[in-house]
């Protein structure tokens, strides 16, 4: 069931090989753009700066000077590019739109890209905001040809605004349909739309021989998704890269909406990357509290990289169906995350589960840094975390290494890996609930003995009382050890966080004295900490090595 994309898969490998090998040559040859031509379009509607200087389409466009008017002047071009040719818009105008609009080229290539971007005029005195390109209905950018699928791409979208002034739930910001390959997105500005950007899947190919009905390569890098009514990001294929950008306040309202979707709907994907990025205020729109998951993937996911992401909601503001980051089957076909790795996140005030795994084989949830303060309880790493189906594939072979979870809510979970599956490994994390009332479980691990192959060198500290344990249902680490034989080397102790919780959020160890120092399993912790140094031999429990690494989030979204 894995494998059986395996045709499609070479496929494109053969594609992006053949682009990569001709992006050198041209390279070595002095080529590329050399030779590429550009086109300037500069409209001054309302809200542009106030030395805008309007074009004209009766212009040749060739020149700033000679800039044409229109987007659809622009759009019209566009089509009749050649390959390393590029469109670009006025840095501090505004260029209205009505009607969804198609910007396709056969001619752009990986290794020739078109580009869409922004200038600066000759009247520009240096404060100019990008290009605004203002959208009354319909999409912003439609990549899709009509009819059959067909291969096209090898383009480059920079340094725009685009917006919506009226749009409902079908209107998109970008739409990738029908086997569009090889697209990056950069420092971009998405907001208003039904769904900021929407890769979708193709129709049946026809008689294009590159057209395999699948997107591949598409790059979202330092941009921003903001305030779309339903889906910021929605949409998967292979080599996917999503990378230091914000998605923030996408979704009205529903537990279906989401800052971040990542979908079955381009088909099985390899080698997705989402690195680095900030998600804040998932489906708020309409009450201000986040009502459904920041960051959701379903479908059949194989190598996906979930690193370095700072998934976050204020205290209060989050309903307990604001989950933080999920990985679950949802749908009527097979569904499965092979070989996914979730290292390395911060997750703040989220709903009552922070990571949410399941149909997960070889998969690592490691260096990640959970922190709650809701008033609700949380789970913090939850596996499974839904009922799949009888066609999902069976968790197993889950391993959780290396976190550290505080929590100052009652009624709370750690770490739960139960349910299904065998050879998990729970090894070295540091946990702490500072909640005096309520339930409480450093672990819970629901399975026979046998289906875990290591559980040990966790460090784990609460407030003695009924309902607060060391692992569910079991009692204190004594009795638990003397149950299952596990966690012979674990301590029981506050992990000695420097500061957790409100204001400093500052999770490494105190001192070299810190319970959590030293503490890690000495094989199977994860070779590299929070910041991405290397641990010390013996390694630290928790997210971070004491001593190494800045404090510093690493993706830059928080001091």
């Amino acid at each position: 069931m894995i494998d059986r994309n395996e045709a499609r898969i070479a496929r494109g490998a053969v594609h992006g090989l053949r682009a990569w090998l001709a992006a050198g040559l041209l390279a070595l040859l002095g080529m590329g753009s050399a030779d590429a031509a550009d086109y300037y379009v500069c409209d001054c509607a309302s809200g542009a700066d106030a030395q805008c200087v309007v074009g004209s389409d009766a212009a040749t466009g060739t020149t700033p000077a000679a800039a044409w008017r229109s987007y659809d002047r622009a759009q019209d071009a566009f089509a009749n590019l050649n390959a390393g040719d590029g469109v670009h818009f006025c840095r501090g105008g505004v260029f209205p739109v009505a009607g969804s609009t198609q910007w396709v080229n056969t001619r752009c290539t990986a290794a020739q890209r078109c580009t869409v971007g922004a200038y600066a005029a000759s009247w520009a005195s240096g404060d100019e905001t990008r290009p605004r390109i203002v959208q009354s209905a319909g999409h912003g950018f439609n990549l899709s040809n009509f009819g059959d699928g067909e291969q096209d791409g090898g383009y480059v979208f920079r340094d725009l605004e685009i917006t919506c002034s009226a749009c409902a739930g079908g209107d998109w910001g970008f739409f990738l349909f029908n086997d569009v390959d090889d697209v990056r997105l950069e420092r971009l500005l998405i907001r208003n739309f039904g769904i900021g950007v929407h890769l979708a899947g193709s129709n049946a190919c026809g008689s294009d021989p590159e057209c395999d009905a699948h997107s591949s390569r598409i790059e979202m890098i330092a941009s921003e998704l903001r305030d779309n009514l339903g889906q910021g990001w929605l949409g998967a294929g292979d080599d996917l890269l999503l990378a230091d950008s914000r998605f923030i306040g996408n979704g009205s309202g529903s537990v279906f909406e989401h800052n971040l979707y990542l979908t079955q709907s381009n088909g099985a994907t390899q080698r997705m990357r989402v690195l680095r990025n900030e998600l804040y205020r998932s489906a708020a729109r309409n009450s201000g509290s986040c009502q459904g998951g920041s960051f959701a993937a379903h479908g059949e996911h194989t190598d996906l990289l979930i690193e370095g992401n700072y998934i976050h909601e204020d205290a209060g503001a989050a309903d307990p169906a604001c989950w933080g980051l999920g990985l679950t089957p949802a749908y009527a076909t097979p569904e499965y995350f092979l070989r996914t790795i979730v290292r390395g996140n911060r997750l703040r005030n989220m709903g009552n589960a922070a990571i949410a795994i399941a149909s997960c084989v070889d998969c690592v949830v490691e260096n990640n840094i959970v922190e709650h303060a809701q008033s609700f309880g949380v789970i913090a790493i939850l596996a499974p975390a839904v009922a799949r189906g009888a066609e999902d594939t069976a968790m197993t072979r889950l391993t959780v290494r290396n976190n550290s979870v505080w929590t100052s809510a009652p009624g709370s979970t750690a770490v739960r890996v139960g349910g299904e599956g065998t050879q998990h490994v729970i090894v070295s994390n540091a946990l702490q609930s500072t909640a005096g009332t309520g339930g409480w479980a450093c672990l819970s691990l629901g399975l026979a003995f046998s289906a875990y192959t290591i559980v040990d060198r966790n460090v784990c500290g609460f407030v003695a009382g009924g309902g607060r344990e060391w692992e569910e249902g079991s009692g204190s680490l004594t009795a638990w050890r003397g149950a299952s034989g596990f966690d012979a080397g674990s301590i029981a102790a506050a992990p000695g966080f420097a500061g957790a919780g409100s204001p400093g959020y500052d999770m490494t160890a105190a001192s070299i004295g810190a319970a959590m120092v030293a503490a890690g399993h000495a094989t199977a912790s994860s070779p590299l900490e929070f910041s991405g140094g290397t641990r010390g031999n013996p390694p630290d429990a928790g997210a971070h090595q004491f001593g190494v690494g800045a404090i510093l989030f690493a993706n830059g979204f928080e001091n």
